[in-house]
């Protein structure tokens, strides 16, 4: 049994770092470079269940009032408003932990509904589900992961909201070769897509598989190959190979670093030649002392752009968030992010004259009352410097959160 769960330790590492490539993928394919909160980079504790009928349910909800000084990037005049929001989430699971691992089957929805004190008309109803399934079988590491979201977006240059959908899904499988190498790959989709047209949508297709080796104490070193197809609603199709190679060490509870670095082709349906350019991502944490916690991320990687058909973009970025616990239910966290936007042609030929340096920074306090309440206040600002005037922004964002689960 000692054997059977140090194998089983050895193979949720790999395939954890196996999706590392992923994870950066997803998150900088979206429209706009985009900034991760601070509850994604900390999350609150395990939500309890109630279960019935072998059903696990999980409820949760959230509530804010949050001001704005900047509503629409583009608007003939400076709009400010107070947003008032709420958020109710169930999760539905079956399944859980076994001899091979967790197996279990994970359904989650949750709503917001938005209210805008002077400006009825952007009121609307953001929706977001997932649905996830695991299936660790004696050496074999089965997964399904889903998603779906629906939000009005005023992304950098709009004079209006607009209604956006993203759906990424991926299917991956990992195997366990032996106690220190196994084996992961996945197909994965990822779909970008406005109902306005003047937003570029597009669908990207894909797959990957990487081999892992855990030959070095505290080290995990990986090496993969990636490909896919985009296709761009009413642009130039794109295809793209990539050759990457990963490693992740861990030390204790304290330190962790996950380092993926590559080479990527790309090539264009309207093109004669193809381009080629570094990727990378890199994720660390630091626990310098028991109530302190550090994260840093940074990347590259090459991007549809929303405003441009024939058009990408290379974004460069970093982000970094210091979270500190002052007493048993007091916390603050200071995050923020710097982002580079080098537009570029999809035929390799730079002739879109506009770069982009997008920056937030995000100072929080947080009080968690009981295990089951939680509230924040928080500060965000935003700002994009841009070669081209029409794309330049600033906002500043206040806003009171309180979050409730079982």
């Amino acid at each position: 049994m000692k054997q059977r769960q140090r194998n089983d330790g050895v193979a949720r590492r790999l395939w954890i770092l196996g999706l590392l490539p992923w994870v950066a993928e997803s998150v900088l394919a979206q429209y706009v470079p985009d900034y991760v909160p601070p509850a994604m980079l900390f999350p609150p504790h395990r939500a309890g269940k109630i279960r019935w009928s072998g059903i696990d349910f999980a409820p949760r909800a959230s509530a804010s009032v949050v001001f704005s000084d900047n509503l629409i990037p583009k608007s003939p005049q400076r709009m400010n408003d107070l947003i008032w929001s709420l958020s109710p989430g169930l999760a539905v699971s079956v399944g859980g932990p076994s001899e091979e691992g967790v197996k279990e089957v994970v359904l989650d929805y949750q709503p917001t509904f938005n209210l805008y004190t002077d400006h009825a008309q952007f009121n609307a109803v953001s929706h977001a589900a997932s649905l996830r399934a695991v299936f660790p079988t004696g050496r074999t590491r089965i997964s399904l992961e889903q998603g779906i979201t629906s939000s009005m977006q005023a992304p950098l240059g709009a004079t209006s909201y607009d209604r956006y959908t993203s759906y990424p899904g991926r299917l991956g499988i990992g195997y366990e070769l032996s106690e220190k190498t196994a084996l992961a790959g996945s197909a994965y989709l990822s779909g970008s897509q406005w109902d306005n047209a003047r937003y570029v949508s597009y669908l990207d297709l894909g797959g990957e598989a990487w081999a892992y080796w855990k030959g070095l104490p505290r080290v995990t070193l990986g090496l993969g190959l990636a490909g896919g197809t985009i296709l761009i609603e009413n642009g130039d199709e794109q295809s793209y190979q990539r050759l990457q190679t990963g490693a992740d060490y861990t030390y204790s509870d304290r330190v962790s670093l996950g380092i993926t670095v590559g080479s990527e082709r790309r090539t264009f349906a309207k093109a004669a030649s193809a381009r080629y350019g570094l990727i990378f991502s890199v994720r660390s944490t630091y626990r310098p002392a028991d109530r302190t916690d550090i994260l840093l991320d940074a990347y590259r990687r090459e991007t549809p752009s929303l405003w441009y058909a024939e058009g990408n973009y290379v974004v460069t970025g970093a982000s970094v968030a210091v979270r500190q616990q002052l007493w048993d239910k007091w916390a603050v966290t200071l995050s923020g992010g710097y982002n580079h936007l080098a537009f570029t042609t999809s035929g390799g030929v730079s002739s879109i004259d506009r770069s982009d340096n997008y920056f937030v920074i995000r100072p929080e306090v947080e009080l968690r009352l009981t295990p089951n309440w939680r509230f924040k206040l928080f500060h965000q600002y935003h700002l994009n410097g841009s070669t081209q005037t029409y794309y330049q922004y600033d906002a500043n964002i206040i806003g009171l959160e309180a979050a409730w689960q079982l």
